[in-house]
C-alpha cells in the first residue's frame, strides 16, 4: 500500500522526524579562522534526534507515514499519491468488512475480505484501475459528476473496489442502485447503505433483509434511517443475531435492551459486546458490574474509554484497581468523575508512565511541597516532564535552576514557558544558545528577555530565521531598536560576526550600515557586504 508514495518520495520519514532534523532546526553556524566562538559561551552544538521513540511509541502510525513533498514537485507524483489517496478511500469499508469477518462476521463477508486482499496486490500493478479508483473516489470526495459511461462500466467491472467506489457515488440513478444491490457483495451493500444520497425504497431494503448478511442487518438498524416498515422492523426483531437484536430494541424499543444486553454479555462475543457498549446510553449499573468481571480486557477499556455510565464508589474502586492500564486511564480522564486525594496520590508515581502522566494531570490533583520537588528530581525523564508542565505548581529558585539545565529539553523548555518567574541573566544568557531550537525560541520570546550586545551577537550566529523574527516581525520584547546593536557590532565586533551580520536575510539593514561594511577594512567582510549588495558588488 505504501509502496508507491515509498517510491515517489525516495524513503518514509514522519513529522518526528523532520522536526528533529538540524536541516529544519539549524546549526550553529561554523567559523573557521580565528573567528570569536558563540560570544556567551560553549559553542552551539548539532541538534539532538527529538521525540522520534516517544512519537513512535505514542502514535505507531507516525512511522508509516510517508514524506509526499518530493512528488509534489512532479505531476506523476501527484497522480500517484492522489491514486493511493483514492484507494485508501475505498479502503474503509474494506477495514469494517474485515474486521466483522475476523469475529464471527458471516461467511459472504470473509470471502469478500480475501478477495480484496487478492485485488489488493493485483491493484500495485494495474495503473488503469488504479486511476480508476481515483477518478471515481475523487467524484465522490468533490461531488462531482462522472460521465454516465464511467459509472455504467464501473457498476459491471469486475473489480470489487471498483463497484464499492461507485456504490458511494452521490449521483447514482434509482436503476443504478438496483443493479449495485444486485451484486449482493457486502462491500458494495456496506457503501449503499452509507451513502446519504441513495435512496432505498422498500423494495429495495427488504432485498437486503433478506440476504441475510448480518453485517448489513447491523447497519441497517444502527446507521442512518431508512424509513423500515413495520414489518422489516419486526424481521429484524426476530433475527439470531443478539447484536441486530439489541440494536433494534435501542433505535425502537421493541424487546428489552437490557435483558439482550445481558445476552450478549453471557455469549462472550466480545467484538459485539463493545459494539453495544456504544450504543447504550446511559449503561444501567448492573450491566457495568458484569462488563467490568469480563476475561477480556479491550472490552473493560471499551466500558471506561467510551461508555457511557456513572461509576458507583465501588465500580470506580474496581477500575483503579484493574490490571490493564488502559482501563483505569479511560476513567481518568473524566472530569465529571472526582478521586479521592488518596485515589490519586496512589498512582501519580505509577511504574506505567502514561498511567502515572493521567494521573497527575487531574485538576483534583493539588501536590504537596514534597511531591512537587520528588517530582522535579525524579529519575524518571517522564516525571520531571509532567511536572514541569504543571501550571498549578510554583516551583522554588532552586528548583527553576535546576529546571532549566535539566538533560531534557522538554523540561527546559516547559520552564522557560512559564510567565510566573523572572530569570537572572546568567539564566538567559544559557537559554539564548541551548543547543535545541525550541529551547532557544521560548527563551528569547520571554517577557523579561533583555536583548544585549552579546546576545545580539549570538543570535547572529543562530542559523534558524525563527530566533531573529523574534526582534523583527512583532512588538514587544521585539520593539527593541536594534541599529544601537548593529552598530556595535560594525564598529567593533571581530570580522567573523560582521560576516555573519552581513549575511542574515532576515535582518534589515540602512544603506548607510551597508555602505560601512562595504568600506571595512577587512577583505572577507567586505565581500560578504558586496554578495549582499549585488550592484554595488558589480560596480567595485
Amino acid at each position: 500500500m505504501y509502496a508507491l508514495l515509498y517510491n515517489c518520495s525516495g524513503r518514509l520519514s514522519s513529522d518526528a522526524t523532520q522536526m528533529s532534523n538540524p536541516r529544519f532546526q539549524g546549526d550553529r553556524r561554523q567559523a573557521g579562522g580565528t573567528f570569536r566562538q558563540n560570544p556567551i559561551g560553549a559553542p552551539m552544538k548539532k541538534m539532538p534526534d527529538l521525540s522520534i521513540e516517544r512519537a513512535a511509541r505514542d502514535k505507531p502510525w507516525v512511522a508509516l507515514m510517508p514524506d509526499i513533498r518530493p512528488c509534489r514537485q512532479t505531476s506523476i507524483g501527484n497522480v500517484l499519491v492522489n491514486i493511493l489517496l483514492g484507494l485508501l478511500f475505498s479502503l474503509t469499508a474494506h477495514a469494517q468488512i474485515a474486521s466483522t469477518s475476523e469475529t464471527g462476521g458471516s461467511a459472504e463477508a470473509t470471502r469478500e475480505t480475501e478477495i480484496l486482499r487478492k485485488e489488493e496486490a493485483m491493484l500495485q500493478g494495474d495503473k488503469v484501475k488504479y486511476l480508476r479508483i481515483f477518478e471515481i473516489s475523487d467524484a465522490v470526495s468533490k461531488k462531482k459528476r462522472l460521465p454516465d459511461a464511467v459509472v455504467t462500466e464501473a457498476i459491471s467491472d469486475s473489480s470489487l473496489y471498483i463497484r464499492g467506489s461507485i456504490a458511494s457515488y452521490p449521483f447514482l440513478q434509482q436503476a443504478q442502485v438496483k443493479e449495485l444491490i444486485k451484486t449482493k457483495k457486502i462491500f458494495v451493500l456496506d457503501a449503499l447503505l452509507r451513502n446519504p444520497a441513495v435512496n432505498l425504497d422498500p423494495d429495495d431494503i427488504d432485498t437486503l433483509i433478506d440476504l441475510n448478511f448480518l453485517e448489513i442487518n447491523r447497519l441497517i438498524v444502527s446507521g442512518r434511517e431508512l424509513g423500515l416498515t413495520r414489518k422489516q422492523i419486526d424481521q429484524l426483531a426476530s433475527s439470531d443475531d443478539l447484536l441486530t437484536k439489541f440494536l433494534v430494541a435501542r433505535r425502537y424499543q421493541i424487546g428489552s435492551d437490557k435483558e439482550i444486553m445481558i445476552a450478549l454479555i453471557k455469549g462472550k462475543n466480545d467484538s459485539d459486546i463493545k459494539t453495544a457498549i456504544l450504543k447504550f446510553n446511559p449503561i444501567p449499573t448492573e450491566i457495568v458490574d458484569l462488563l467490568l468481571i469480563q476475561d477480556n480486557s479491550a472490552v473493560r477499556r471499551q466500558l471506561t474509554m467510551n461508555g457511557k455510565f456513572t461509576p458507583t464508589p465501588q465500580q470506580l474502586e474496581t477500575i483503579l484497581n484493574d490490571t490493564d492500564p488502559g482501563v483505569r486511564i479511560g476513567i481518568l480522564r473524566r472530569r465529571d468523575v472526582v478521586l479521592s486525594a488518596e485515589q490519586i496520590n496512589r498512582g501519580i508515581n505509577h511504574q506505567n508512565q502514561d498511567l502515572a502522566f493521567w494521573y497527575r494531570m487531574r485538576n483534583d490533583f493539588l501536590p504537596t511541597p514534597e511531591q512537587i520537588e520528588e517530582g522535579l528530581s525524579s529519575p524518571t525523564v517522564m516525571t520531571r516532564r509532567s511536572y514541569a508542565h504543571m501550571e498549578k505548581i510554583t516551583p522554588t529558585s532552586a528548583q527553576i535552576e535546576r529546571g532549566l539545565t535539566d538533560s531534557d529539553s522538554n523540561v527546559r523548555w516547559a520552564f522557560l514557558l512559564r510567565k510566573n518567574i523572572t530569570l537572572d541573566d546568567r539564566q538567559l544568557d544559557r537559554c539564548t544558545v541551548d543547543p535545541v531550537f525550541q529551547v532557544r525560541d521560548v527563551c528569547v520570546r520571554r517577557p523579561d528577555y533583555q536583548l544585549t550586545q552579546a546576545r545580539f551577537e549570538a543570535i547572529l550566529f543562530d542559523k534558524n530565521p525563527n530566533i531573529l523574527s523574534a526582534f523583527t516581525d512583532r512588538g514587544s520584547p521585539a520593539s527593541v531598536r536594534l541599529d544601537q546593536f548593529i552598530w556595535v557590532t560594525l564598529k567593533e565586533s571581530p570580522p567573523n560576526i560582521q560576516v555573519a551580520l552581513a549575511t542574515s536575510k532576515w535582518l534589515p539593514l540602512s544603506d548607510e550600515q551597508i555602505q560601512f561594511g562595504l568600506n571595512s577594512k577587512n577583505e572577507e567582510v567586505r565581500a560578504a557586504f558586496c554578495r549582499r549588495q549585488k550592484n554595488t558588488c558589480g560596480a567595485r
